[in-house]
């Protein structure tokens, strides 16, 4: 029986001589391999829909569920294809998007929620938003997927609403000026506008109001969260800090884009 699905290609590698082993995130299906027999000859399997970032509907066949699935039929419901045409490093963004959903995905269960964040990200880039802001949101609301999101409403130590400019990667929590000179809170001054970005994570559509260098540090804090919480740095992201002139992940400074600083620095991601 010929199952179906609509999901995004996360990789292709080539198999044989003229086949390929395509792995989807599909909607109800989650991280699924299947095998595109004749794709790289123009085969069947639609070779033109697997090689971009198009949402595709596919149906694929398997003897059971350990077994791995032979693509049957592939078309493109929804095509994506100016990820490359616009801003510098869109389509190394696109990647990292891709990786980041091929690292979190499962196997044979419903990953809608997974499908629709990758979904939105690659629209955005598609229609040529900015890379650093595009990913700034996409990894503030996989954090929220995931189940650790930051919460930044009040000052985590004094309950306070006003003068919140600076956030903890190791809490995740909002801080005020006063809290934040606190050693062992170890805050980053970020400033009002980026926090407040932080806080209601609009849609990647809507106009930021924040400067390149305010986008370039809601990337990184993004970047740096998740390392704390575990994730290792995806592949493509050295590539990508290189194109868009970002320095390397290994160290980063205190300094905010309200020209607050400190002395100490933090590590922005885990040692591998």
């Amino acid at each position: 029986m010929v199952e179906s699905d609509r999901g995004v290609v996360l990789r292709r590698i080539p198999h044989g001589e003229t086949s390929l082993l395509i792995t989807f995130l599909g909607s109800h299906s989650g991280r699924l391999n299947c095998l595109a027999r004749g794709v790289r000859r123009g085969g069947r399997g639609g070779r033109a829909a697997l090689a971009g970032l198009h949402t595709l509907s596919f149906g694929y066949q398997r003897r059971d569920a350990l077994a791995l699935a032979t693509l049957r039929e592939v078309e493109v419901v929804r095509s994506r294809s100016f990820v490359t045409a616009f801003r510098p490093g869109g389509h190394l963004a696109a990647m990292l998007l891709c990786e980041a959903g091929y690292r979190h995905a499962l196997p044979g269960g419903e990953q809608e929620g997974l499908f629709l964040w990758l979904e939105e990200g690659l629209d955005h880039l598609d229609r040529g938003e900015e890379p650093l802001w595009v990913l700034g949101l996409a990894w503030g609301r996989l954090a929220r997927l995931l189940g650790f999101g930051w919460a930044l409403h009040l000052c985590h130590d004094c309950g306070g609403e006003e003068d919140l400019q600076h956030f903890s990667l190791h809490r995740g929590k909002a801080y005020c000026r006063a809290c934040a000179a606190r050693p062992e809170n170890r805050a980053v001054a970020v400033g009002e506008r980026l926090l407040r970005t932080m806080r209601h994570l609009p849609s990647a559509g809507v106009s930021s109001g924040l400067s390149g260098e305010e986008k370039e540090l809601f990337y990184r804090l993004g970047t740096a969260y998740l390392a704390f919480h575990g994730e290792h740095t995806l592949r493509w992201d050295r590539e990508f800090r290189q194109v868009m002139g970002i320095p390397p992940p290994s160290v980063m400074s205190r300094r905010g884009p309200d020209g607050l600083s400190a002395n100490r620095v933090w590590h922005e991601e885990r040692v591998r």
